[in-house]
């Protein structure tokens, strides 16, 4: 189903900052994304509201004033009880009280500043978070905590901002290229921790887990490259031509020469993150990062004839093949292994002919399925299940194997007309398509869940609740219609409505939209509770949800009553977030 605006937007950001990661966790966390039951509408008690003077201040759940509306802007108290004010072409921090934190200053910018957006959008408070404020014509800037307090003074005179990536700060000494030198600078303590003396610095995250890294720099100097860590060590010489953007697992490749092409031979060094040279590969290679099993894959040469293998932590070669040559392009071989997989799966063609081998992460045979025509093997759900496909006299049969790649008792039959749909296989359910449109999704031994097709909502939302570390829905779509269900595979959200959101632990209530494209509430059982009457809805959290009528918004308790009428244009610069976010479609969040 093809996804709006607002989602690809958010997937964007999530790509731009590197995932969700708080300010309150730290960047070497197995996983930095924040849970559901971080998100709040009410920060300190209070949201910011605008009201039809177009002037901004705070409310409280009973729709009671408690900061006059008096502001150009403001935010909600998202910044560890702080928010961000605009008032007479000044920006500002106060806290939930409206006492002023900060001077007032021509710019103030959330760090990081799509973060932050993210956060404001889901309503996650960001603690200790911090600001870059700063003054037309002046010749300093101030990097503030969330409580006003200047964490430390750049100097824009003497440094130039350059990059930002987590809390590192990326500095120029601001000489015309190509005399520029670069530093780096700890936002969070305003400590330098590399002088303005390198020809270039890069950020280079040791990714050690899909949404968790810890921090290491690229460091140039006189045409060559170091690896240095985030306390200001420099932990090799320099003496290499590049080191790649990112580790992984505590490893990362280096080079040599500056050879553009993988045809051209080349010298590549596996560090480690003390620095340390694990071993060295010398020839046409190309390397591919180290995965959880501790394998990495790699290419040799380019074009026909070209190796593909793996290898382990100590550079020893696990398996390799020759791909497919241009000579004879009915004989091919290749090799297979998702990130994190106990499987590596050799592919080998020959006149027709297919054979399957499957190996171990460390290289040893565990079995081997062919030769044959009618036999497909496919590794899905996150790689630690392997389906294998047989056909016989026109009849299907799909396998599971078990973790030694033998054939489990499970059997899977499907009739002619049915397709076994690994593309919508997720977290050990799967989709079995029919020919007449009709659909089912069954587990792991082929029982049916229910009716239906794995799929996205049209309005995304599935999406966004699926960046929580705590998420636990599915989307499905029956008959043309939205539902949910949990990752065992309880419909958790019955298919009644055009579009649904899934309900925040604890509710009892989730939005649904209707065939009209307007939004209301339903219970667990699918029964439309609160009448489906508004143009946008969001979770209930706390009690409440947030709504939107007639492009203005308010929120609802659980019983339909409307305790902060939908009379406000923005609540917690919701408009204009979401207004920067895309949106606007039939259904989907965005600015009236």
């Amino acid at each position: 189903m093809k996804k709006n605006l607002f989602v690809l937007m958010l997937a964007a950001v999530m790509l731009l900052t590197g995932g969700l990661a708080a300010c309150n966790r730290k960047p070497n966390d197995d996983d930095m994304r924040p849970s559901a039951g971080d998100m709040k509408y009410f920060h300190s008690g209070l949201v910011s509201a605008q009201n039809e003077d177009g002037k901004y201040g705070f409310i409280n759940d009973r729709d009671e004033t408690k900061i006059a509306f008096q502001y150009d802007y403001a935010s909600g108290f998202f910044f560890d009880g702080a928010a961000m004010i605009q008032q007479n072409g000044k920006y500002f921090l106060i806290d939930a009280k409206g006492n002023e934190l900060s001077q007032r200053y021509d710019e103030i910018t959330p760090l990081p500043q799509e973060q932050s957006l993210w956060y404001m959008l889901l309503g996650i408070s960001m603690d200790n978070a911090m600001f870059l404020a700063s003054n037309n014509g002046a010749e300093k800037a101030d990097f503030l905590s969330c409580k006003g307090k200047k964490i430390f003074e750049l100097e824009t005179s003497k440094f130039k901002l350059y990059d930002l990536s987590g809390n590192y700060l990326i500095v120029t000494d601001g000489a015309a290229y190509p005399d520029t030198k670069r530093g780096v600078i700890d936002i969070t303590t305003g400590k330098t921790v590399y002088k303005t003396e390198y020809d270039g610095v890069g950020h280079t995250p040791n990714w050690t887990s899909d949404f968790g890294y810890d921090n290491y720099f690229r460091l140039y100097k006189d045409g060559k490259c170091a690896l240095g860590d985030a306390k200001g060590k420099v932990l090799t010489e320099f003496k290499y031509a590049s080191i790649e953007s990112w580790f992984s697992h505590g490893l990362g490749w280096a080079k040599m020469e500056s050879t553009p092409m993988a045809a051209d031979p080349n010298t590549h060094i596996l560090l480690d993150t003390s620095g340390k040279e694990v071993f060295t590969k010398e020839g046409s290679y190309t390397m591919g990062s180290y995965d959880s099993k501790g394998i990495a894959y790699f290419y040799i040469g380019v074009g026909a004839g070209r190796v593909k293998g793996y290898m382990d932590r100590s550079g020893n070669e696990l398996i390799s093949v020759t791909q497919q040559t241009s000579v004879v392009p009915s004989i091919s071989e290749t090799l297979e292994h998702e990130s994190g997989s106990d499987f590596i799966v050799r592919r080998s063609f020959n006149a027709g002919y297919r054979v399957y081998t499957v190996y171990d992460v460390k290289g040893n045979k565990l079995n081997e399925f062919g030769p044959g025509t009618e036999s497909e093997l496919y590794l899905r759900d996150k790689g630690n299940v392997l389906y294998l496909f047989e056909t016989v006299d026109g009849i299907t049969t799909v396998t599971p194997l078990n973790g030694k790649a033998q054939r489990t008792a499970v059997k899977i039959v499907l009739e002619a007309s049915e397709q076994f749909d690994l593309n919508d296989s997720e977290h050990g359910m799967t989709t079995i398509r029919r020919s007449d449109g009709n659909h089912r999704i069954v587990d792991k031994t082929g029982k049916k869940i229910t009716d239906g097709r794995l799929s996205y909502s049209p309005s995304g939302f599935d999406e966004i609740l699926g960046f929580f570390k705590d998420a636990e829905f599915l989307c499905f779509q029956k008959d043309g219609k939205i539902g949910y269900l949990d990752f065992k595979g309880n419909v958790v959200v019955p298919a009644n409505f055009d579009d649904a959101i899934p309900p925040i632990a604890g509710a009892k209530l989730y939005g649904v939209m209707n065939d009209g494209g307007k939004w209301g509430f339903a219970d667990k059982n699918g029964a439309l509770k609160i009448a489906a009457k508004y143009d946008l809805v969001l979770w209930f959290l706390d009690g409440l949800a947030m709504v939107r009528l007639d492009g203005k918004f308010g929120f609802v308790d659980e019983s339909g009553a409307e305790v902060v009428a939908p009379l406000y244009t923005d609540i917690n610069g919701m408009f204009s977030i979401l207004g920067l976010f895309g949106g606007g479609g039939a259904g989907s969040p965005g600015p009236a």
